[in-house]
């Protein structure tokens, strides 16, 4: 079993790594997010469309679904399916989506049929918040700074009758 396609962020690491087994692309994925190896962060890929491939980027006014574009159950579950989020970090905005679904079953709407004016003008909102999210990069490392310093963990929990959430905070130091 050869392990293959090695990738790092550390230059004399790189120089170790031959031939066919290094990967020499600065953006690699990882997870189904990319990693920008010069920089050390995560970013997310742009869903593909019919009319650009998987790997082009698109600009962020272009993904949102235009006003004359007809909104449907399907149509909605396939654009919030469109966000891998295996991190979970995208949680606060994807949760929107997920809840503004839930509405769509409870109100019995079928897969084909047009949404009324308000609930499409409430998935606009949402869709373009979805959107404006995945242009959000987490950097890889937590600390830059002294390993010495005591670590602390926090974790908040909260749930309502339509959602749950945690938030997870680790603290360095001064450094949260």
């Amino acid at each position: 079993f050869n392990l293959r396609s090695w990738s790092t962020n550390d230059p004399g690491l790189q120089e170790t790594i031959t031939g066919a087994d290094k990967d020499h692309s600065q953006l690699v994925n990882l997870l189904g997010l990319k990693w920008n190896t010069s920089g050390d962060f995560i970013t997310y890929p742009h869903p593909p469309t019919r009319d650009r491939p998987p790997n082009q980027e698109t600009p962020l006014s272009s993904q949102v679904s235009p006003p004359s574009c007809p909104v449907t159950k399907r149509s909605v579950l396939q654009q919030a399916s469109a966000l891998f989020d295996p991190l979970g970090l995208l949680s606060p905005v994807h949760v929107r989506a997920k809840i503004f679904i839930q509405q769509l079953w409870l109100r019995k709407c079928t897969w084909d049929e047009i949404l009324p004016t308000e609930l499409a003008s409430q998935w606009h909102i949402i869709y373009a918040d979805l959107c404006a999210a995945r242009s959000t990069s987490f950097t890889r490392k937590y600390f830059d700074h002294c390993p010495h310093d005591p670590v602390e963990l926090y974790v908040f929990c909260d749930a309502s009758a339509q959602a749950y959430g945690a938030a997870v905070y680790l603290k360095n130091g001064q450094f949260v």
